[in-house]
């Protein structure tokens, strides 16, 4: 064994162990051993804890590496590509990337108890989760990747990106979604917002509540939530038509909702009551009690596909069948049953103007004795 005291004797200067383990205790179970070439193996009370090779340090199964308050593993300052430093902040928190050995040298990581900390180290509004700060950086802040996608819009995302989230303005906030299918995918839709609840409400009123909800707020900009102004938008859905986002449907503070009716018309060249005759009837409504004059409304049942009031169901088209196998039913375009409505009204108001003429040729006077009574019943006139 060599002497490690003050002067040791020429001959352990420059000695050759060759493959011998160095026993560094009485017992014998603390060694140092190089036996295979190049690798250095360090065994403590009878257990190999650690190995060195040329270029690495390795701690062995069932050994631990300890690294105590104060200590950093960091960059010496002239290496490159450095990969973390990590270091106790002395309140139970670990954050890697401090001190001129990290990443960029910031605080770029921190683990504290239940949080974990991006580019931050505090959030007061959290016990337990993710708080990600993205500086001035007005990218993505969370993106979703996938090797199966391979979508090719890369103008919006890298293109094995299916999902990101990002601020809607750079400046002043709020959330933009983004999110693709593959060019090559034949399904829908984009997004799906599934809910799963044991308790459904079925409360109609203005504090009923519903398994999806939006809700909207405004605020004074001074910490205080305040009321939807009058009239302002809650919710508005906008779509991509002419190479430019235009609003289609927005329902506002009061209930009312809009929607963009550049491309309706009218139905004049039906029998615009018995088409919604035919509707009801089609559609089974509750309380209805057929009449002599149905048979004529059944015959317009086909129109409500033709008008567009219908939704087209095919049977020869798979995408019209559930995940049950059942062909589906069609929904009602509100839009156009609007302007049947419209229509109806008009083409009733028209039918009787024109009974009034026929009755003033037959009945002279008839006009002026007509609005007379509807003047006594306050209606309108209606013009002579």
């Amino acid at each position: 064994m060599p002497y490690l005291g003050v002067t040791p004797a020429a001959e352990f200067t420059s000695k050759d162990l060759n493959g011998e383990e160095l026993i560094l205790d009485a017992d014998a179970d603390t060694t140092i051993t190089a036996d295979t070439d190049d690798t250095i193996d360090i065994r403590i009370a009878g257990a190999d804890d650690f190995q060195f090779t040329a270029n690495t340090m390795s701690v062995l199964s069932g050994s631990t590496l300890n690294i105590d308050s104060g200590a950093t593993i960091a960059n010496s300052g002239t290496a490159t590509g450095f990969g973390v430093s990590l270091a106790n902040d002395g309140d139970n928190r670990v954050t890697t990337g401090t001190g001129s050995g990290g990443l960029n040298g910031e605080a770029n990581l921190t683990f504290d108890g239940n949080m974990l900390y991006l580019s931050e180290t505090a959030n007061s509004n959290m016990t337990t989760g993710l708080t990600i700060n993205q500086g001035a950086s007005d990218d993505e802040i969370f993106a979703l990747k996938s090797s199966d996608v391979a979508h090719g819009l890369t103008s919006v995302f890298e293109t094995d990106t299916y999902a990101s989230f990002t601020k809607n303005n750079a400046t002043t906030g709020g959330l933009l979604v983004n999110t693709i299918l593959d060019s090559s995918a034949s399904v829908n839709p984009v997004m799906k917002f599934r809910q799963f609840s044991y308790y459904g409400s079925t409360v109609k009123t203005t504090d009923g509540e519903g398994q999806f909800e939006i809700q909207g707020a405004q605020h004074d900009n001074a910490g205080t939530i305040t009321d939807m102004g009058a009239n302002r938008n809650v919710f508005a859905i906008r779509a991509m038509v002419g190479g430019a986002y235009r609003t289609v449907f927005i329902v506002d503070e009061d209930g009312d909702f809009l929607y963009d009716g550049a491309d309706g018309g009218a139905f004049d060249k039906y029998d615009d009551a018995l088409l919604c005759r035919s509707f009801d009837l089609d559609r089974g409504a509750k309380g209805i009690v057929k009449g002599a004059w149905d048979k004529f409304a059944t015959e317009n049942t086909k129109a409500l596909t033709d008008a567009g009031i219908l939704g087209e169901v095919d049977p020869d088209n798979p995408e019209h069948y559930n995940e049950l196998g059942e062909l589906s039913k069609p929904l009602v375009n509100a839009a156009q049953l609007q302007r049947l409505h419209n229509g109806a009204i008009w083409q009733q108001r028209a039918m009787f103007e024109t009974l009034k003429e026929v009755a003033e040729e037959l009945l002279p006077g008839f006009a002026n004795k007509l609005n007379e009574r509807l003047e006594s019943k306050n209606l309108p006139a209606l013009p002579v």
